[in-house]
């Protein structure tokens, strides 16, 4: 009885990528956007190792993908006394957004979706941890 060939049985198999996070991928998930128009799986799997935490939210018409805001990045925007508040929510949300690629605050709030940034500042501000998730608890 002859043996199977091993390179025979190695082309059966699709080729796997595994993702830094140890998630393993055949290479067409990898290359393939995570949605309609997305993103590749590649892609996002970059961004988890180069920012730590990656979200994505879900609106009427559009799916943003967006990251935590560091310590330091909050610290140069608070610092500039000179800005509002809605100034800081647009530059957090300008700055955190990765997808769209062209995602900025201004294209969304001058057709009529001005509540986005607030949104989405909102969630990257809970989710860098500068929002408790309960109240203080006397001891």
């Amino acid at each position: 009885m002859e043996k199977p060939d091993a390179q025979e049985h190695a082309v059966d198999e699709p080729e796997m990528i595994q993702a830094p996070s140890g998630e393993m991928y055949t290479k067409e998930e990898w290359e393939s956007p995570v949605f309609a128009n997305g993103p590749t799986r590649k892609e996002v799997e970059a961004w988890k190792e180069k920012y730590g935490q990656v979200y994505f939210t879900p609106f009427e018409d559009l799916i943003v993908i967006w990251r935590t805001l560091s310590r330091p990045e909050y610290r140069e925007i608070v610092r500039n006394q000179d800005l509002t508040m809605l100034d800081r929510e647009e530059i957090i949300a300008d700055k955190c957004v990765l997808f769209p690629y062209d995602f900025s605050c201004k294209k969304y709030t001058e057709n009529g979706r001005a509540g986005i940034p607030s949104l989405l500042t909102e969630m990257i501000m809970d989710k860098s941890g500068f929002i408790a998730k309960t109240a203080p608890i006397k001891l």
